[in-house]
């Protein structure tokens, strides 16, 4: 078989192992014949979840690059095949269980030396594994291995170890089928239970493991009746042999504790006293001083990438602001386009009404019109009958002219027949009549028809201001707002011809009334007629005369007639003139909607530019978020490495701001006044503050002893009772207490009279003193077991004045059986500044007494932040320290002073070794370390188990601890920090070397000049400057000579 990777062809040798998933084969890469081991994964077999976790684990594993870790070079996938293939190291020595199948069919134990370098070996890897940080891969963050058998732990040459085969259990659902048997042997019991697990879980298996190394058979295995879980919760298994050490056998019994809680982490491992005897601790400096080059050289690829994403980004703002502001811009086009659109279509609809409107009265205009014709007509019909009549009247009189006798004779006939004529002219003028009311309508249409016209000049000129307006947004509808003028000109001249037709109009009124005054004169001549006709009957002349004004009146109303025709003719020409303006108005109506589709389609154009603009922000601001995730990514893995090199960094460089000549001086002068104090105080103060802290402690367990003596006053009763006598005929007296309060049981008590105590209890138990002491304190005191036994149910939980319990004073005396007796009834209780049994009994150094009380006080403190175990550390006792430290270790006092802090000031080398792997790197309230406290103190053993994990770090203002070791010529501990602290300054731009010239170290100054003597302080000077002023010739002498 043949898989190709990107370092070669990798050609399949033999089998080597199997694994969780399939096959584990040696194979050669065959252009560069190198033999590495491909680990076959078949992930057909679960399911797609689990898949996609299984990816996830592969792709974090070329990431781990470790001395202890076994090194995945690459993987790649056969998709149709579902098999994933990972490249890794081989190893020709086999693994740890081969080792333990050696020893163990060789019938011989491991050496305990062996077994010690391969335990800090796989302690150190998976110190590396559970790291949040590490060094080139600070995003792959803590990783639990879950899977740490002898099977997966290699060997090498030189017996070198890794830790390989990582986390593939943990892809594997709780409900899937593929197992591995060997592994529940060494799972925790929280992964067993399927409970929340931490890194401690890892901290189990290697603790099985090295349980197995030791007995070369597993911890825990399966029982008749009794399942793997049952006996693993249990915690049952045998212990180990004593041929190995009490610390290797408590070191692994701690590591197999059931709740995690218990369990040390890797890093507590690595800070036990063995590993740094054999050479583990510099192993680790080392290895970080490598990490600290790898994480600077890291800093400073991820700085220039910084600069440059944030240059990329600047440009990526500038890009998307221009494009925000485009998008202001077609909005704001947009906006006023449709704006424009919404009135042109309300002026549209407008006109589309007022059209209607026209229309509408067009038609009422033509009906009327119609009807005009029809009552012509009618007048017409009557005037011709009217013309026939009158002819028919001159035939008669021409026919009766030689009749005229006969006239005379019918001439009252003749009167009939005018009469009846007066009647029919009555008649043409009631028609007349008619005529005129309907030319006043026609005038009051045409009114009406003015004031429309005057609107739609108005409306004319609401679109004129539209059409201006639109003309000064947009020059290319200048051509139709051109057309909308010239339609507006031709609305102008339909107002002059409809201005001529007022005029004609006018007119024809004027001829209506010139028709009216011919009728009155008509009129006026009939009454002449009818009296001449009376006066004389015979005068032919006035018949013809008659006959003559019938004829004007016959042209009249012919002129009458043909005015009305013109009449008419002029309403057609008007009704054509509004037929015409509806036309235009429609052609208007017309180009308007030409024009519609035209706009719709510019915001069409418009609105896609828009929609392409603002896919194009979109783009840019996905651009922007995944650049900014990115900043985002550097900036937190910018931010862990800074804060992993807080404590790493070997110097901190403060550049201060000139300041002016009298603020130096002023510094300057403080600076001197501080120095001179120094010289005389900080030596004192040096010893002083350890005896100080350990006589603070002391002082809680000098508690005055109880003395009973005779007195004067004493009762017979107690003077039987002082001398065991017997008490028979006595007991008149119990209850009398002397002078200082006293009674005859407290005496029985102290003088452990165990009859008396029986008898008196019942009538003097609960009675105390002046002091408040009781009988029970009293037998406390002597430790009379029987007594207390006897006392406690009756006087337990009375205090004396100063807050103290017969327990606190059992604990204080170290009398752990007493301590059992009392714990039940008095534990918990404290004096009034917080004091307890259990610190009496730390104080004591009674780790007896600390284990009965541990579980009713462990956590109570004094008022200042005291607890027990700081109390305990002021002493050194390991036995009472470890039985405090997992219930109180994290606890402060309120100066923020740790149990490590004490341990370094009062120079416990043992407690320093044990606190130090969890509790270094802790302040106090002023910013000070353990390391500061031990140089402080001289306490070089201590300074050196603090040196890797807290030098470096400063005080708020600057001081670090080699400052302190140099102020009082602790020369070891310059040697040991040097490295780290050297060229470190104050706020004040102090050094090292200017306190050991302060306080005139010589030796010190010997160490520190070679780095620190070209220095300058905030006001210029160096060390050199400070001994000139200082006027301390020997040093100046050595400084000049040393710095020449």
């Amino acid at each position: 078989m043949k898989v190709a990777f990107k370092c070669g062809t990798a050609e399949s040798l033999e089998m080597c192992g199997r694994g969780l998933f399939g096959k584990i084969n040696r194979v050669r890469i065959q252009e560069t014949e190198e033999v590495y081991a491909c680990m076959e994964i078949d992930y057909s077999i679960i399911s797609t979840e689990e898949r996609i976790r299984l990816k996830r684990e592969i792709e974090i594993l070329p990431h781990l690059v470790h001395k202890h870790v076994v090194r995945y070079l690459e993987s790649v996938y056969d998709h149709e095949a579902k098999m994933s293939y990972l490249l890794m190291e081989h190893f020709t020595l086999g693994d740890l269980a081969d080792v333990i199948r050696f020893y163990r069919k060789e019938h011989t134990q491991i050496e305990e030396d062996r077994i010690w370098r391969i335990f800090a070996q796989l302690l150190i890897a998976m110190e590396y594994c559970h790291s949040v940080r590490k060094p080139n891969a600070i995003h792959v963050g803590s990783i639990v291995h879950r899977n740490i058998i002898p099977s997966n732990i290699f060997v090498g040459e030189g017996d070198l170890i890794k830790l390989g085969y990582f986390s593939l259990h943990q892809v594997l659902g709780s409900n899937s089928l593929i197992r591995d048997a060997e592994s529940p042997f060494y799972t925790a019991p929280e992964i067993l239970q399927q409970l929340p697990y931490t890194e401690k879980a890892d901290v189990w298996s290697l603790g099985c493991v090295v349980y197995e190394l030791c007995t070369l058979r597993r911890p825990f295995i399966e029982l008749e009746g009794e399942s793997l879980v049952d006996v693993i919760m249990h915690n049952s298994y045998e212990p180990i042999m004593n041929e190995y050490s009490q610390e290797l056998r408590d070191t692994v019994s701690l590591m197999l504790s059931v709740d995690p809680n218990a369990r040390p982490s890797a890093a507590d491992l690595l800070g036990l006293p063995k590993f740094g005897a054999i050479g583990v601790h510099k192993t680790i400096l080392d290895a970080q001083s490598r990490d600290i080059d790898i994480l600077i050289t890291d800093i400073k690829s991820k700085d220039l990438s910084l600069k440059k994403a944030a240059t990329d980004i600047s440009e990526l703002h500038n890009q998307v602001e221009t494009l925000k502001k485009e998008a202001i811009d077609a909005k704001g086009i947009n906006s006023t386009m449709e704006l424009q659109l919404q009135s042109t279509t309300e002026a549209l609809q407008r006109v589309e009404e007022e059209n209607r409107k026209l229309v509408k009265s067009y038609e009422e205009e033509v009906r009327a019109s119609n009807e005009r014709q029809l009552k012509i007509k009618e007048q017409t019909e009557q005037i011709d009958s009217l013309a026939s009549t009158l002819e028919s009247l001159n035939g008669i009189l021409v026919a009766h002219e030689e009749e005229i006798k006969v006239l005379n004779k019918n001439l009252d006939d003749k009167a009939r027949d005018i009469s009846t004529l007066e009647r029919k002219i009555s008649s043409l003028l009631v028609d007349k009549d008619a005529q005129q009311a309907a030319i006043t309508n026609f005038e009051c249409l045409l009114s009406s028809k003015d004031a429309e016209l005057g609107e739609l000049r108005d409306e004319s000129e609401a679109l004129r201001c539209q059409v201006s307006s639109l003309k000064e947004e947009k020059v290319k509808m200048c051509l139709e707002i051109e057309e909308l003028s010239a339609q507006v000109a031709r609305v102008s001249e339909q107002e002059t011809q409809i201005e001529a037709l007022s005029d004609k109009v006018a007119s024809l009124k004027e001829s209506v009334a010139s028709g009216e005054r011919k009728v009155c004169e008509a009129r006026h001549c009939n009454d002449t007629l009818t009296l001449d006709l009376n006066q004389t009957r015979q005068q032919l002349v006035a018949v013809e005369s008659e006959k003559t004004r019938i004829s004007e009146k016959y042209t009249t109303l012919t002129a009458q007639y043909e005015a009305t025709l013109d009449e008419n003719a002029c309403l057609a020409a008007k009704l054509k003139s509004y037929e015409s303006l509806m036309a235009d108005q429609k052609a208007r109506l017309r180009e308007w909607g030409a024009l519609i589709p035209e706009l719709n389609e510019k915001i069409y154009l418009m609105t896609l530019q828009l929609r392409d603009k603002a896919q194009e922000c979109e783009g840019k601001a996905l651009e922007i978020s995944k650049l900014t995730e990115t900043v985002d990514a550097l900036t937190t893995e910018l931010g862990h490495t800074s804060s992993e090199l807080h404590s790493f960094m070997t110097a901190n460089q403060v550049i201060m701001q000139e300041k002016d000549k009298c603020t130096a001086a002023l510094e300057e002068a403080e600076r001197q006044l501080e120095l001179e104090k120094s010289k005389s105080t900080w030596r004192s103060h040096n010893n002083a503050q350890s005896k100080h802290l350990l006589n603070k402690y002391k002082e809680y367990i000098q508690i005055p002893k109880l003395v009973i003596k005779c007195n004067p006053g004493d009762t017979p009763l107690m003077l039987a009772v002082t001398k065991n006598q017997s008490l028979k005929g006595l007991l008149a007296y119990a209850g009398v207490q002397d002078q200082y309060g006293r009674t005859a049981l407290m005496r029985a008590a102290y003088h452990n009279n165990v009859p008396a105590v029986r008898l008196l209890v019942a009538t003097e138990g609960g009675l105390q003193d002046t002091d408040g002491n009781t009988a029970l304190m009293f037998a406390v005191e002597r430790e009379n077991h029987a007594c207390v036994s006897i006392l406690a149910g009756v006087e337990a939980n009375r205090l004396t004045s100063t807050g103290l319990s017969a327990l606190m004073r059992a604990a204080c005396n170290g009398s752990p059986q007493i301590v059992e007796l009392l714990c039940s009834l008095e534990g918990g209780l404290a004096t009034p500044e917080g004091l307890t049994a259990l610190m009496l009994a730390a104080l004591a150094e009674d780790a007896k007494s600390v284990s009965i009380l541990l579980k009713r006080e462990c956590g109570m403190l004094l008022l200042d932040g005291t607890s027990a175990l700081l109390m305990a550390t002021s002493t050194g006792n390991m036995n009472v320290i470890r039985q405090l430290f997992y219930s109180e270790g994290r606890i402060r006092d309120a100066s923020g002073r740790t149990p490590l802090m004490v341990a370094a000031e009062m120079g416990h080398l043992e407690a320093a070794r044990f606190l130090a792997p969890t509790q270094t790197g802790a302040v106090t309230t002023d910013g000070e370390t353990a390391l500061m406290i031990a140089s402080f103190h001289g306490h070089a053993e201590v300074a050196r188990i603090l040196y890797y994990r807290e030098a470096g770090i400063t005080r708020p203002d600057g001081w670090t601890a080699m400052m302190y070791a140099a102020s009082f010529g602790h020369c070891s501990i310059i040697e040991t920090l040097l490295r780290r602290e050297g060229k470190l300054c104050t706020d004040c731009g102090q050094t090292a070397l200017m306190n050991a010239v302060a306080n005139n170290q010589f030796e010190a100054v010997r160490l520190l000049v070679s780095a620190e003597g070209t220095i300058k302080d905030a006001s210029g000077k160096t060390a050199l400057d400070q001994a000139i002023e200082l006027n301390n010739a020997d040093m100046i002498a050595f400084l000049t000579t040393s710095l020449a």
